[in-house]
């Protein structure tokens, strides 16, 4: 009888941990844009990569593409494949990605999020590209880091994303 009393308590609990595990992407965008812009708020992380005259803090797991130099920084991981554009023209406080996001007509944009401080502006973005593939978009002022990814894990994706655009540093402003 008390066996009974457990299975019954063991199946709906794991049913429960389970569909919490498998948030939809529409949930996963709205969480991963709203966790992305607060961390513009945070002290960024140190650079622990240089790329030519550039640092960057970059997550485990991520990687540099060999040869890469800016204003194009490819980045692996996993099987994403990720592009970070700089624009040194670009202030931090530039909202140039964001408007060319917002009024292009062909972009369906699924969430979008941004924030805007007094020396900073950024935003996050989730875009759909197909049935099952997402374009992922962070920003603070002229650096910009996207990829096109599959609806698995888009609220870690872009968190990781922007922990590295909002570490971006130039080597003169790390001396």
């Amino acid at each position: 009888m008390i066996k009974r009393k457990w299975r019954f308590l063991l199946v709906p609990l794991a049913l429960v941990l389970v569909l919490a595990a498998c948030a939809s992407p529409e949930e996963q965008a709205a969480e991963g844009v709203r966790s992305a812009t607060k961390l513009l708020e945070e002290t960024p992380e140190q650079p622990n990569e240089k790329v030519g005259e550039h640092g960057l803090f970059i997550p485990s797991g991520y990687q540099v593409e060999t040869g890469s130099e800016a204003p194009n920084i490819l980045l692996n991981h996993s099987n994403d494949t990720y592009v970070l554009f700089i624009n040194e023209n670009e202030p931090a406080t530039s909202r140039l990605y964001y408007d060319l996001l917002v009024s292009d007509p062909s972009k369906e944009i699924v969430e979008e999020e941004t924030n805007e401080l007094s020396d900073q502006f950024g935003f996050a973005a989730v875009v759909a590209h197909s049935d099952d593939q997402f374009e992922l978009i962070v920003s603070r002022g002229g650096v910009k880091l996207s990829t096109v990814t599959n609806d698995k894990a888009i609220d870690t994706k872009l968190q990781d994303m922007m922990r590295i655009v909002h570490s971006y540093q130039t080597e003169e402003a790390s001396q």
